[in-house]
């Protein structure tokens, strides 16, 4: 009743046949989406806040028919963007979608070479550890520690602790990921911004933002207490960000950081929704079964 019937997720196609899955989303969607800007079209041609209908009403309609237009005025945009962010959630034609780091932007941001046996640990560590992991950053490997109090680097050597990697190395390196621009800021982010948000946020911050000259404005955002790098951006990705995420999620401020708040969103939009097919559907069948 969920993730099958929202995505079209029927294992016969999803699994076996992922490009057709994908095709099937693209032109369903595409449609829906030009058939909710019709009907939205048509909705407010019919609709009369001033000149009203006999009796005061604003909708010539009746019944379920009166229920379609009014949920349609109400929650149609709602509709509208839905169906559409959905149909860019497929990436169709390749136009806009989230950026990954590449495995080029990985190496040139670790610098690692490949390993011919597991590196051995030190005798002792500066700490108690939980977990240990071996990181790479700017051509040398360190141990990454956890613990119930937070993550540490260790020199791989003694187990000793590291000193914390400042801003100015971190623009260093990441200036070796962008062929074509130069850092334009280098940024501490305590809570994020409008495209570090959400999930990503509650799992790392604080994280520093690094922002570079080139002609798509790319920028990485760095773990410090990690070295990795946690996400990137650039226009296209900042566009998607926008036209998918913020309209098919609603996750865009003061909802973006607030679950309960944007979850009664969604859940009394969907419920205007829901009336909205719900009518539609009806008058569809009544029309389809009159003799």
């Amino acid at each position: 009743m969920g993730s099958v019937i929202h995505w079209v997720y029927f294992t016969p196609l999803r699994a076996d046949y992922p490009k057709a899955w994908r095709q099937v989303i693209m032109w369903l969607s595409l449609p829906a989406t030009l058939l909710a800007g019709l009907g939205i079209w048509l909705g407010i041609d019919r609709l009369r806040l001033r000149r009203r209908y006999k009796g005061g009403r604003v909708t010539p309609y009746r019944g379920w028919a009166k229920w379609h237009h009014l949920s349609g005025m109400l929650a149609g945009m709602f509709c509208l963007t839905w169906l559409f962010s959905g149909w860019l959630s497929v990436k169709p034609f390749d136009l806009l979608s989230g950026r990954k780091l590449s495995e080029a932007e990985t190496q040139a941001w670790t610098q690692a070479g490949p390993l011919s046996q597991a590196p051995a640990l030190p005798a002792t560590l500066a700490l108690q550890a939980k977990e240990i992991e071996w990181v790479s950053f700017g051509g040398q490997t360190y141990l990454l520690a956890s613990n119930a109090r937070g993550r540490s680097l260790l020199q791989p050597q003694d187990g000793q602790l590291l000193p914390a990697v400042s801003a100015a190395q971190f623009a260093t390196q990441a200036a070796k990921l962008v062929a074509e621009g130069t850092v334009k800021a280098s940024t501490l982010l305590a809570h994020g911004d409008i495209y570090y948000y959400g999930k990503r946020l509650e799992m790392t911050s604080p994280v520093i933002r690094i922002d570079f000259n080139d002609a798509s404005n790319t920028s990485y955002y760095v773990d410090p207490a990690t070295t990795r790098i946690v996400a990137s951006q650039d226009n296209n990705s900042r566009g998607y960000r926008w036209l998918f995420a913020a309209l098919h999620r609603l996750d865009f401020t003061p909802f973006d950081n607030a679950e309960l708040p944007r979850w009664v969103l969604v859940i009394t939009l969907s419920l205007g929704g829901f009336i909205l097919t719900l009518a539609g559907m009806v008058m569809g069948w009544r029309r389809l079964t009159r003799a």
